[in-house]
């Protein structure tokens, strides 16, 4: 009988918690493989598009502050820039290699989905910059559970055996 007290190891007899892999699962690419691989595609190319942007944007000249805080927030524009740019290349890069079941590419992809969600989140909430950067990590972050549902999981042990 499944305890009532929660645990990290699962009971075999908990419904809840049992994966039932379907035939498509045992066969092919599971569906999870699929979806995070289109998921990281879009958001990749919205990381690209939005760290030109952040790059190439400029603050407002007109107004009256000082000359110092507006090179600060050039400087924090363009780093969160380039750390978009790069990691949406690499998502880019690493993500067709999820298809083939390469462990190596998936742990990548989840540093990177990380250290690209820390930096997107920090500098909206902390800096206020675009709300795209909330959009990133939101599509990053399922993008993340995605890749690593059990049906993914047993594709990716499946392929590597």
């Amino acid at each position: 009988m499944p305890s009532m007290f929660p645990s990290s190891t699962p009971h075999p007899d908990d419904i809840n918690r049992r994966y039932r892999p379907s035939q498509r699962d045992l066969t092919g690419v599971p569906r999870s493989i699929t979806w995070g691989r289109g998921l990281l595609v879009a958001t990749a190319i919205l990381m690209v598009f939005s760290g030109l942007l952040l790059v190439t944007a400029t603050p407002p000249e007109h107004l009256e502050v000082d000359p110092e805080a507006v090179r600060t927030v050039r400087r924090n524009l363009v780093f969160v820039g380039v750390v978009d740019l790069v990691a949406g290349i690499m998502v880019a890069l690493l993500s067709p290699q999820l298809r083939r079941g390469s462990r190596i590419s998936r742990r990548w992809l989840l540093g990177v989905i990380v250290l690209a969600a820390l930096v997107n989140l920090l500098s909206f909430v902390v800096l206020r910059e675009p709300l795209s950067l909330a959009l990133i990590t939101a599509l990053l972050m399922v993008s993340g559970v995605v890749m690593f549902q059990p049906s993914a999981t047993a594709y990716v042990n499946r392929m590597n055996e």
